[in-house]
């Protein structure tokens, strides 16, 4: 059976795909891909177009799209777009699952390059999307316009390709607005698997470059996507093909504070605190317990959890039964430096709540992903040997910390150990220098370390052309020596060069390890790398990547063949 089903599509509609919603006619049956034979993993094509693919003198006001197999309407709604936008709304047309009409209130006008896009939301009947999108161009005049500009954007932490992000190009006269908006996009196409983009049929005139990764497809930039403007505020395509020089390096969009949503009592001693969203503490907590009549108590330091959203607080003596609060700054903080507010959480003691289950520990740090040959855990040159707790032991209240740690050497001997607590729950020991191989003793744990010396380490070396005092990071790669289990990645070693070339080198590095370099020309001088922003306007600090072309060798300085260097 052969249905057409008309849709209206408004013009913020069509730069906001997002927005529609595909409306089948009643009794028209969906397909439903048959079962068996080989898995469909080839997306949809365009099978025919009208116009055709670069036709001029192009007259009326629809564009026709036959695709090569059946299509899910629905995502053909969220993915289309047209550039420059045409006035009024749109009408949907379908013949069958395969084509479909989109025909505009007003002809197209005069002596003008239109681009009609479907993005990687299309999908086929068996749910298979585009891999990159897909334009469409033609032209009502004698010619296309012929400018054509390409880029590429990346991860900033990792270096790896960022797809399907929209990438908009603006006016780049008149400047960008913050944050961006896509209704104010002149054209617009999205990244491929490799991060690429390009646009051609461009009119020859001043762009701003912005990506943007608008996750709920409402063409609007909210707190938490992720977006970046390009390194130049104005680009220019021709009709050779621009490259831009730097790829764009998307963060994420963050104007809402992190919030404590609440409090509850999960033991007599045990507060959880749940937050908004992932955070981290960065100064000392200033806090009160407020109980029924008023009294104020010392509250204790919030300690993280497995949840990145859950920290916890143990009070040192059981909370009597009734309301309480929580008062002051709990000095936690989201990764773009936003604070919670200070302020008061109320939470109830109901008396029904069990005591607090004893603290145990339930990480080591180095947790490495690797023992040595002998079946020990290594303990590497640059690592911090870290027992991590489920809650401040109640040893600290009372016997000082070196007296919930034991170390002895392989005879049973005690060996002297310093110990200190570096959060509530984080317990720092300076492993003893005499001893090769140590045993750890902890609340009933024990943990064999070989201390790695010489003979297990290698150096690297290498060059840079540092266009300002530029720093150099170091991390591992997973499945390597020396590699935390726990969280996001951390650089193994950092140095820091002056503008120039120069030489680096990172030494005592675990042999075998696997790497890749990430650096960054601190041209603020705040020792970390800083993303593009729009008021005021300034590109994001010259940003870099390499890999580690073999492993560290031990007993070896490895020497880089190239040398790293930024982007023009």
């Amino acid at each position: 059976m052969t249905a057409r089903t008309g849709i209206d599509v408004s013009a913020s509609q069509r730069l906001f795909p997002g927005l529609l919603v595909c409306l089948l006619a009643a009794g028209c049956a969906v397909p439903v891909p048959p079962s068996g034979g080989p898995t469909d993993t080839q997306p949809p094509r365009l099978r025919e177009t009208t116009p055709r693919q670069g036709a001029t003198l192009v007259t009326g006001r629809s564009v026709e799209i036959a695709f090569s197999e059946a299509v899910d309407r629905s995502s053909f709604a969220r993915a289309w777009s047209i550039t420059p936008d045409m006035p009024g709304p749109a009408d949907l047309s379908w013949d069958g699952f395969d084509r479909v009409r989109i025909s505009f209130p007003e002809p197209f006008r005069d002596a003008t390059t239109y681009i009609f896009t479907i993005d990687t939301a299309l999908r086929d009947v068996r749910n298979v999307a585009l891999n990159t999108p897909i334009s469409l161009a033609f032209a009502t005049g004698d010619a296309l316009d012929g400018g054509r500009l390409s880029g590429r954007v990346l991860d900033p932490t990792t270096g790896n390709p960022v797809s399907a992000m929209d990438v908009l190009l603006l006016d780049g006269e008149a400047g960008v607005a913050y944050p961006p908006r896509v209704e104010d996009a002149l054209y617009r196409t999205q990244t491929g698997p490799n991060g690429n983009f390009s646009l051609d049929f461009l009119a020859v005139r001043p762009y701003a470059v912005v990506a943007h990764g608008d996750r709920n497809r409402n063409g609007k930039l909210d707190s938490g996507e992720r977006w970046a403007v390009a390194s130049e505020r104005q680009n220019m395509p021709d009709s050779a093909g621009v490259l831009l020089p730097r790829p764009l390096w998307p963060v994420r969009f963050d104007t809402t504070a992190p919030q404590l949503v609440r409090i509850r009592a999960v033991s007599k001693r045990d507060l959880e605190l749940r937050l908004s969203e992932p955070v981290t503490r960065v100064d000392s907590a200033d806090l009160v317990l407020v109980d029924s009549v008023g009294t104020e108590h010392t509250a204790p330091a919030p300690f993280p959890t497995s949840d990145r959203l859950t920290w916890m607080m143990r009070t040192r003596e059981p909370l009597a039964r009734g309301p309480w609060q929580l008062r002051g700054n709990v000095a936690l903080t989201d990764s773009s430096g936003l604070s919670v507010a200070p302020g008061s959480w109320p939470f109830t003691m109901r008396g029904t709540e069990p005591d607090a289950p004893p603290a145990r520990i339930v990480r080591v740090r180095p947790d490495s992903l690797r023992s040595t040959d002998d079946g020990f855990r290594p303990l590497w040159p640059r690592d911090s040997l870290v027992l991590v707790w489920s809650a401040p032991p109640d040893g600290l209240s009372g016997a000082p910390p070196d007296s919930l740690v034991a170390v002895q050497d392989t005879t049973g001997r005690r060996l002297p150990v310093s110990v200190r607590f570096v959060s509530p729950i984080h317990l720092a020991v300076s492993p003893p220098a005499p001893a090769n191989v140590f045993r750890l003793l902890a609340a009933d744990t024990s943990f064999t370390f070989r201390i790695m010396g010489p003979a297990d380490t290698g150096d690297i070396i290498g060059t840079v052309q540092a266009p300002a005092p530029t720093i150099i990071e170091l991390y591992a790669e997973n499945d390597s020596p020396g590699v935390p289990q726990d969280g996001a990645p951390m650089p193994l070693a950092t140095t820091r060069v002056p503008e120039g070339t120069q030489t680096f080198r990172f030494d005592r590095l675990p042999g075998g390890l696997e790497y890749r370099l990430r650096a960054f020309a601190d041209l603020d001088g705040n020792g970390r790398w800083t993303p593009s922003r729009v008021e005021p306007w300034m590109a994001a600090e010259p940003l870099i990547f390499a890999r580690g072309t073999d492993p560290v060798r031990a007993r070896w300085e490895s020497v880089r063949a190239d040398t790293l260097t930024f982007p023009e």
